[in-house]
């Protein structure tokens, strides 16, 4: 294994067992060693938010979007940095993004309602609870994660 998949791996590990602070120094390592590798973007923008960094999350999430566009859990990443940081139009226009690329989970949703209520939208905010509600009884009923959803839900 090359010395870019180590540091990557050791951060993924990092950020398995919540060493935020050691996550962001391997991902940083790799990173140095290959300024194109999204995915380690993406994760030390993971640990930024985890850390409560949010620009520094949107800023490394921003960095892996430029060299994936179509990564649909880069933008529900982002959506949810934006979410805490009371940015909710910016949240939601990330949610939809996400949701577009077809990476539709239960906390998108639930997210998206909650930005939506805090802009007044209560009918939008509504049918994202549904959403959420259908997510977790067929989670319920199948006994695993359910993530993708029909073509024709919102």
């Amino acid at each position: 294994m090359d010395k870019i998949a180590t540091y990557f791996e050791m951060g993924c590990y990092f950020i398995s067992n919540e060493d935020y602070d050691q996550a962001i120094t391997s991902l940083t390592k790799a990173i140095e060693r290959d300024a194109d590798l999204a995915g380690a973007y993406c994760k030390r923008g993971e640990c930024f938010y985890k850390l409560g960094m949010f620009d520094k999350a949107v800023l490394d999430i921003n960095k892996a979007i430029e060299l994936n566009p179509e990564a649909g859990v880069y933008y529900s990443n982002r959506g949810f940095a934006y979410h805490d940081m009371n940015k909710y139009i910016q949240a939601i226009v990330n949610f939809n993004k996400a949701i577009r690329l077809g990476y539709k989970t239960r906390d998108i949703y639930a997210n998206r309602g909650d930005a939506y209520a805090e802009l007044g939208r209560f009918n939008k905010s509504e049918e994202d609870y549904k959403q959420v509600a259908l997510l977790d009884f067929l989670t319920d009923l199948l006994g695993n994660k359910v993530v993708l959803l029909p073509e024709d839900q919102p």
